[in-house]
């Protein structure tokens, strides 16, 4: 089958999507498929570096806002060209947002099958930008008419797709009761072709480093992490900050300002290797987030054997079981997120117990062995597409 996969971002840009739909490319090749990824770029180009093509256009034009109208304009007719080209057997969208409208609309003209996935909530993640606070969705929706007028850009965008995949129970919620979307909506949690992991138990005179990985965005909430790092009060720790984005030196400022930039590290962009190097080093991983469909880098950390301790939003509770393989915390319950991080801290056998459940936890996730379930997606997204003409 040929898979064309549109996805913002892709390696060697970082994140958690562009680890799954990289991940994602090389187990369809690998089991006798033909991904092709339609990704970002500095320029117009097409390599064929891992087995597969790669189509990158510009992100950047002029520098200025600009860009944004100049890539609503250049998108269409260079994806258009790539379908045209290619001839794939279904589309794959990895995400939610303007861009992937358009592919869902001329996929749709062209006559091919498509799906997307809902991973995160779009209209929130746009205005999560402008330092959103509330992490009610439906409140959002009714408070906002901003919200409302981007709600019905979004509905009006899914129904240009013939499925939709959903990584948790809770966005196929979303995509029910916030999207009323009718068409069918598979449920595949995020899943990772990771190497070989493992756990490692910490002692007493252990360092105890706390972790914490992602786009440094205002939605992710550094200030917090690293203000609750602080309150650990810990003299043998560390706290390492993964990612780059918008929020850094906001983050770095954060850090001097509380007097604990010697035992913050921010590392930067990591990619594979690297940054299981420090999950594996690691004695704890901690996120703060207001809004998650199903973090990729959940599977990530638990592969290498850390207890989570994650605010308890979109589909974190459905990988985090309180109190097995880490804790959850309500949103604004800081007091909860400090407790539960002086708890491990103190309480090393507990601490090595959950990195045991998070490892042995991990497996149901593999790529490996999840494959199956989005090679009959795809099936089942052609043949409904097909039955219905």
């Amino acid at each position: 089958m040929k898979i064309l996969i549109y996805a913002p971002i892709f390696p060697p840009i970082v994140g958690g999507p562009a680890t799954q739909g990289y991940h994602l490319c090389r187990v369809l090749l690998r089991n006798g498929h033909n991904p092709i990824v339609v990704t970002i770029g500095e320029r117009f180009e097409k390599k064929s570096l891992d087995g597969y093509p790669v189509y990158r256009y510009p992100w950047k034009y002029t520098g200025t806002p600009l860009d944004k109208i100049i890539r609503l304009l250049v998108f269409p007719f260079y994806f258009w060209n790539i379908l045209r080209k290619e001839r794939p057997d279904i589309v794959h969208s990895n995400n939610v947002a303007t861009l992937s409208f358009i592919v869902g609309f001329i996929s749709n003209k062209m006559g091919i099958p498509s799906i997307t996935k809902y991973g995160g909530e779009w209209v929130w993640e746009t205005l999560s930008s402008f330092k959103l606070q509330n992490a009610n969705l439906d409140e959002l929706y009714k408070e906002s008419k901003i919200a409302r007028f981007l709600w019905k850009i979004e509905r009006k965008g899914l129904s240009y797709f013939d499925a939709i995949w959903a990584p948790s129970l809770t966005r196929k919620r979303d995509v029910k009761e916030l999207v009323g979307y009718k068409k069918d909506v598979f449920v595949i949690f995020n899943s990772m072709d990771l190497p070989e992991g493992s756990y490692h138990e910490i002692s007493k005179n252990d360092p105890f480093i706390v972790v914490s990985a992602s786009r440094f965005l205002p939605h992710k909430r550094l200030p917090l992490i690293i203000k609750v790092f602080k309150e650990l009060n810990e003299p043998n720790s560390k706290l390492v900050l993964i990612g780059e984005g918008q929020e850094s030196e906001l983050a770095k400022k954060t850090a001097r300002e509380l007097g604990v930039e010697n035992k913050v590290e921010f590392t930067g962009k990591l990619f594979g290797e690297p940054i299981y190097d420090e999950f594996k080093k690691a004695s704890v991983y901690v996120s703060a987030s207001l809004e998650e469909g199903f973090p990729n880098v959940f599977v990530e950390t638990m592969h290498f054997g850390l207890p989570i301790i994650s605010s308890n939003v979109g589909g974190c509770g459905e990988i985090v079981k309180d109190g097995v393989n880490g804790y959850l915390f309500d949103v604004f319950d800081e007091t909860t997120l400090i407790n539960k991080l002086k708890e491990l801290n103190s309480d090393r056998d507990l601490r090595n117990k959950m990195a045991k459940s998070s490892y042995e936890m991990s497996e149901k996730y593999n790529l490996n062995v999840t494959i199956k379930q989005f090679i009959e997606m795809y099936s089942k997204a052609r043949e409904n597409y097909f039955k219905n003409k």
